[in-house]
């Protein structure tokens, strides 16, 4: 009887399909490090990224990541990402694909995988992703900016959420809860400039990780001052706010290892 259990629970776990639970860096700008299990050695082309790695770059860092369904993340100069969840089937769509980014610059273009497979953590808000491209950067636990190219991103902070569609639609959470977003073209290059390094410059991207940025050009006849952006209905101001982080996730570790 046991030796036919054994062997039933053997055919039973070799019918399950296989799980893929890592992704590849095909691109790595240094300094880039990759943490895991308490290890940290420099980030190489060809290396894969698993389940509970942190990546962390220095000044000019930059590593290029891609998963079996496609999709791919950029970290940016002076950035650091947690994988904290990653199960993919053997289709290569994904069951599950959550990060955790704690500071800097990213990228992030959605693939083949159901939108709920994904999500995205900051100190300040959480992201899920629809179909999309955008970049997101983070100043650790005061704010998170995010500019959406295409598609949609449902972008939340203490149980309140904005949905952002693409177009160049940039918003952003601050510590407190807090949405907001810029009025003017003017207001929007500012924002573009001190945070995203990618919207005008994609050279240094693999062709891979680009993406149309054209909505986030200004109408040339028109003074960038004069131009209004397009509003979204965004959640109202909190009144009563904790200074503890409210919904921010914590950080999976502290300091720099790229540094």
């Amino acid at each position: 009887m046991k030796q036919w259990l054994a062997a039933t629970i053997a055919l039973f776990l070799a019918a399950l399909p296989a799980l893929a639970t890592t992704g590849e860096t095909v691109a790595v700008v240094q300094r880039a490090v990759i943490s895991s299990d308490g290890n940290t050695v420099t980030l190489n082309v060809g290396q894969a990224v698993a389940l509970g790695d942190t990546v962390a770059t220095g000044e000019g860092g930059e590593a290029q990541i891609i998963f079996p369904d496609q999709t791919r993340i950029v970290v940016g100069p002076n950035s650091q990402l947690a994988i904290t969840r990653l199960l993919f089937r053997d289709n290569g769509t994904a069951r599950r694909l959550s990060v955790n980014a704690v500071r800097g610059t990213f990228r992030f273009l959605s693939g083949e995988s159901p939108s709920n497979a994904y999500s995205i953590r900051t100190p300040t808000a959480t992201m899920g992703v629809r179909g999309t491209s955008f970049d997101f950067a983070v100043a650790g636990r005061d704010d998170t900016d995010l500019v959406v190219y295409d598609g949609q991103v449902q972008f939340c902070a203490r149980g309140r959420c904005a949905q952002v569609p693409g177009g160049c639609q940039a918003v952003r959470i601050d510590r407190r809860g807090n949405f907001s977003q810029p009025e003017t073209a003017q207001e929007r290059r500012e924002k573009l400039d001190a945070r995203f390094p990618y919207v005008d410059d994609q050279e240094r991207l693999t062709p891979r990780f680009r993406t149309s940025t054209v909505n986030c050009r200004e109408d040339r006849n028109t003074p960038p001052a004069q131009q209004l952006v397009r509003q979204i209905s965004l959640p109202a101001a909190t009144s009563a706010v904790r200074e503890d982080g409210g919904s921010a996730a914590p950080e999976p570790r502290s300091g720099n290892p790229a540094e």
